[in-house]
C-alpha cells in the first residue's frame, strides 16, 4: 500500500461525503472489534484511517480481519493439540 506525501501534509484533500462515512465507520469497528491489537494500537489505526484514501480503508480493512481470523485459527489449532486437564 503506498502512502501519497501528499496524504501526510494536507489530509483534507479527501472529501468527506457519505460514502466516505460508511467506510470509515467499517474500518473503525474492524479495528475495535480485532483482538490482536493493544488499546494504543487501535487507537493509532483509527488515527491513520483519516488519512487514507477510500481504497486504502478497504485494503487494510480486509488486513486487519485476515490477520485476526489467522490467529483465531492458530489459536484453535493450538487449543485442540493442548492436554484434556489444561483446556479451559
Amino acid at each position: 500500500m503506498q502512502i501519497n506525501p501528499q496524504q501526510f501534509i494536507n489530509p483534507g484533500v479527501i472529501d468527506y461525503d457519505q460514502k466516505r462515512h460508511e467506510k470509515i465507520t467499517l474500518f473503525k469497528n474492524a479495528v475495535k472489534q480485532s483482538r490482536f491489537l493493544n488499546d494504543d494500537e487501535k487507537r493509532h489505526w483509527i488515527v491513520l484511517g483519516y488519512l487514507l484514501t477510500n481504497e486504502q480503508l478497504d485494503e487494510v480493512q480486509k488486513l486487519i480481519i485476515n490477520e485476526d481470523l489467522k490467529r483465531l485459527k492458530m489459536k484453535e489449532s493450538l487449543e485442540k493439540i493442548k492436554p484434556i486437564k489444561d483446556r479451559q
